[in-house]
């Protein structure tokens, strides 16, 4: 079965995602060529990864960040990074908690001390 084409849009949405992968490929001395062999794809798959022109899977972004020793989420940042990854992840649990007015109120509180202007609803 062909590719999916993927829009400029969700291209560029993977590319931002994935930005900081070949970091990671050289934190962990690993080539892209290594990579794709112990993920069981070719190296071209992997190329249309990094370039975003190809969706990876949940599973294939998992299974790629097993094979950097790190959580899925640091992958998301630099290696050397992941306490503020961890940090996101805290953040996103405690809104995921949170009623919605509770919310609103809650990220309103984070704009006041930050000086971060609130936006209009």
């Amino acid at each position: 079965m062909p590719d999916k084409r993927l829009s400029p849009e969700e291209i560029e949405r993977n590319r931002t995602m994935l930005l900081h992968l070949r970091t990671w490929f050289l934190f962990r001395d690993l080539t892209q060529e290594e990579i794709a062999n112990r993920l069981g794809v070719s190296a071209g798959t992997l190329s249309k990864w990094l370039g975003g022109t190809q969706a990876m899977s949940v599973g294939q972004f998992t299974a790629l960040a097993q094979l950097l020793k790190a959580e899925p989420s640091q992958l998301l940042l630099p290696p050397g990074e992941t306490e503020q990854a961890a940090e996101y992840e805290d953040v996103s649990h405690i809104l995921a908690n949170l009623e919605p007015e509770a919310k609103a109120q809650w990220i309103g509180v984070g704009k006041a001390m930050t000086g971060d202007r609130p936006k209009k609803v």
